[in-house]
């Protein structure tokens, strides 16, 4: 038995419990990376002073869809027809929303609109704003968004399937099954 292999031939059912089980540790792999993420994103910024809100609305689409993690920066410094900012809405009390400046009027107003909406909204004052849109990050504050707007079904498969990627990665014996 020189120089024979002392490994028994492989077979379609060994390969495919193996590829099974190379997919569900990339699975788990992705499942964690998406969870950490979701936690940099939105706590890292404040490191930098920067805050991070959830899109709960589609009126800035295309470019900002809801459950996208928007990263703004204080608005220091006039402000320019196009930016998108984040205003105190006057109609919600502790309310926001994220809109583009469409007009800058005298006496330190302006006036925003959302991407898709037709209408302006009412102008405001300048002081009103309270961010400006560094940065979005799309669907990472899905997680978020499921848990303010009650879709627990949702939020569950996500937290479970990031319990299961994060067991299957350090679990004992976890890279032995890849050989």
């Amino acid at each position: 038995m020189d120089g024979e292999n002392p490994r028994q031939p492989t077979t379609l059912g060994s390969r495919l419990r193996r590829s099974a089980v190379v997919a569900a540790h990339l699975l788990a792999g992705a499942c964690v990376l998406a969870a950490v993420l979701l936690v940099f994103w939105t706590r890292a910024p404040a490191l930098l002073g920067l805050q991070t809100r959830v899109v709960t609305s589609g009126s800035m689409q295309p470019g900002l869809h809801p459950g996208d993690l928007a990263v703004l920066a204080p608005p220091n410094g006039p402000l320019a027809v196009g930016e998108v900012v984040q205003v105190g809405d006057p109609t919600v009390p502790s309310g926001f929303y994220l809109h583009r400046v469409v007009a800058l009027e005298a006496g330190d107003r302006l006036v925003t609109r959302g991407d898709a909406n037709s209408l302006d909204d009412p102008a405001v004052a300048a002081a009103a704003v309270d961010g400006r849109l560094v940065m979005s990050v799309p669907m990472l504050g899905l997680p978020l968004r499921w848990a303010a707007t009650g879709r627990y079904a949702e939020l569950t498969l996500a937290a479970a399937l990031a319990a299961a990627g994060a067991t299957l990665l350090v679990r004992p014996g976890a890279r032995r099954s890849l050989r």
